[in-house]
């Protein structure tokens, strides 16, 4: 029987658990030291936070460890990795999910490189960040049976060369066998040299979005890997058109054609995954101390045993909200006339939406909306003017010249991207969700004139 999580061949109801120890190693990095060259992201930390909860709530998950913002080093992510290596036994298994920026160096045609981007890195300094090659060989020395690494950033499928038909597992007893085997999986959110979508601001990336949708509303009492690979790749896929994710084993690290399972809890056991106040202290893991909720946007980094906390976190997983007018026509400078602030209000909304889905179809935005970033400049002048002459009302001129300057900015943007790359660009990615918060400002500013 499968929708329980559980084993039920006995009359005790039993939850079924693997051998060994369950772990998920969790990094992810929106502030970079050197943020002229590696720009903010939004959802990073987010993300792998929102992961590690929902993980910790439903699955059987036993320890956690996160490197958060300042603390994901290039020193403590190889550290880390290292001492899991020691640590780790043969029965146990591991999950390590980054989120963060990816960098690619070309030398020539044939010669490339790509690197997980710690916080600490410096441009064109490659020791400074981390190979895929250094990455392969921890994962050959990490003793665990099973590896399963997700990885959300650019250029992150350079790590495969090619996306896997997988197997799905029929039923419990097979997928008990399947744990007896050794395996390395690997989930990529970019294929080659695509660039990787942060979302919008405060919410989630697609891909963590379209991980969270697929384990949050999977309900067998477990979820092997070749499955779980194809959900989030088709989900990723209707979340981001211009990505695609791609899975495989991880050939040169040991797999041994087992996969890993996620298996569900027989009960939900909710508490929450969150440091110390002092992050800096260690926590003795034999401990029954739960440790206190951190300070807002403080860096986290600890383990944490499942087995000795109890307080309860339900997660509450903000799915981006689907866009409403993305074919709407754009009001005239001729229409100002009989448009109250509410009307405008209204129209600004409008404008937010097209942008709420060019960040997930930056495509759609240059071979759909391209013409209307023009006709937005043009009423937004218009609307200025009108305010100017009139004084009928407090127009915010200030946000409204820089709505003026960003559309400018990212319609020339596009335009170079498209033209020249056929992809968008790194600029492309960070301006469209800087617009959309821009004109929901707008919006809000005219929404408070009509009360």
């Amino acid at each position: 029987m499968k929708g329980t999580g559980f084993d039920i061949s006995n009359d005790g109801y039993d939850q079924w658990s693997p051998e060994g120890e369950s772990w998920f190693l969790g990094i992810g990095i929106d502030e970079y030291q050197d943020g002229q060259k590696f720009r903010k992201l939004h959802n990073a930390v987010k993300d792998v936070m929102d992961i590690g909860n929902l993980l910790n709530e439903n699955y059987l998950i036993d320890k956690f460890e996160f490197l958060l913002n300042d603390k994901a080093t290039r020193r403590a992510i190889i550290n880390t990795l290292h001492r899991l290596a020691i640590k780790l036994t043969e029965n146990d298994k591991l999950l390590i999910y980054f989120s963060g920026h990816g960098y690619k160096e070309e030398l020539d045609s044939t010669l490339s490189f790509t690197f997980w981007v710690p916080v600490d890195a410096q441009h064109d300094d490659p020791s400074s960040v981390i190979s895929n090659d250094a990455i392969i060989e921890y994962l050959k020395k990490i003793k665990a049976r099973h590896i399963f690494l997700i990885s959300d950033s650019c250029y992150s499928g350079t790590f495969l060369n090619s996306r896997s038909i997988v197997q799905r597992i029929p039923d419990l007893d097979f997928a008990k066998r399947l744990e007896n085997y050794r395996s390395r999986w690997g989930l990529f959110s970019a294929e080659g040299n695509q660039i990787a979508a942060d979302g919008i601001p405060n919410k989630n990336s697609p891909f963590a979005s379209a991980i969270l949708t697929v384990l949050s509303q999977h309900q067998d009492q477990f979820i092997n890997a070749g499955l779980f690979v194809e959900e989030v790749a088709r989900q990723a896929k209707r979340n981001a058109p211009d990505q695609d994710a791609v899975y495989n084993p991880i050939n040169r690290c040991g797999h041994e054609n087992g996969q890993y399972i996620f298996w569900r809890r027989k009960e939900k056991i909710a508490f929450p995954i969150s440091p110390p106040e002092d992050d800096n202290e260690n926590i003795d893991e034999t401990s029954d101390k739960i440790p206190p909720p951190p300070p807002d946007n403080q860096p986290l980094t600890q383990t944490y045993d499942k087995k000795e906390q109890t307080n309860e976190r339900i997660l509450r997983d903000e799915a981006p909200q689907k866009p409403k007018y993305s074919n709407y026509d754009i009001k005239k400078p001729e229409d100002l006339s009989s448009m109250t602030p509410r009307q405008i209000a209204e129209e600004f909304e409008k404008w937010a939406d097209i942008f709420l889905n060019g960040i997930v179809n930056p495509e759609r935005l240059y071979k759909v909306n391209y013409a209307k970033m023009g006709l937005m400049q043009t009423f937004l002048k218009a609307l200025l003017q009108e305010a100017t002459i009139s004084g009928k009302i407090p127009h915010p001129v200030t946000l409204s010249n820089k709505v003026i300057s960003k559309l400018s900015n990212l319609k020339s943007e596009l335009g170079r991207s498209y033209n020249k790359e056929k992809t968008p660009s790194e600029k492309v990615l960070e301006k469209i969700p800087e617009l959309y918060e821009l004109l929901i400002g707008l919006k809000d500013q005219y929404r408070k004139l009509s009360l």
